[in-house]
């Protein structure tokens, strides 16, 4: 016969998620999309050994792919080199992340994510990482790190603005109306 219990169960925390700020990462995987009548991407997967996972898509259509490309380089010539990702073509944004991700998969380095705050469905707030120029990776030998992050400054940060009780109570006092005009 079984016994039930809950004695050596371990709770887990749930799955963590790259927050904005400065990370050592690597790349898992990239995967490279073109649906048909939308924008092609790259979708870059990275993992942190303490800090969790995070998706950046990186898009490339005519208007975004020079901002686009001009990110990558950044990133994997920190990690591979200048010569190394310039020698990396394709003729297919697929066949491109396939040939990315072999090149750039599971090599540590250090990483600055931008951060924009956004309300869910369920009205909690989300922070959704991205990526923003000009420096925003750097090789982990780099010491101390040259990165800055400030999330108090809106370009690392965008915040939701919240309402004060201050302006809840202004609202409250130019709105207020008689009961008895509800009917």
């Amino acid at each position: 016969m079984s016994k039930f219990g809950t004695k050596d169960t371990k709770v887990s925390e749930g799955k963590k998620y790259l927050q904005p700020g400065i990370n050592t990462v690597v790349i898992d995987e990239i995967d490279g999309e073109a649906p048909s009548g939308k924008s092609p991407y790259l979708d870059l997967k990275f993992k942190s050994k303490d800090d969790g996972d995070g998706n950046v898509r990186l898009y490339m259509s005519d208007a975004a792919m020079p901002k686009s490309l001009e990110k990558l380089k950044h990133m994997a010539s920190v990690i591979i080199g200048n010569d190394s990702i310039d020698a990396i073509e394709a003729d297919t944004i697929q066949d491109y992340s396939k040939k990315l991700t072999v090149a750039l998969k599971n090599k540590p380095f250090r990483m600055k994510f931008t951060g924009k705050q956004t309300v869910g469905n369920n009205e909690q707030i989300y922070t959704n990482i991205s990526i923003g120029l000009p420096i925003f990776a750097e090789k982990l030998e780099v010491n101390p790190t040259k990165l800055k992050y400030d999330e108090n400054n809106s370009y690392d940060l965008e915040k939701i603005e919240t309402a004060t009780n201050k302006d809840i109570e202004k609202f409250t006092d130019n709105n207020t109306s008689n009961d008895d005009d509800i009917f």
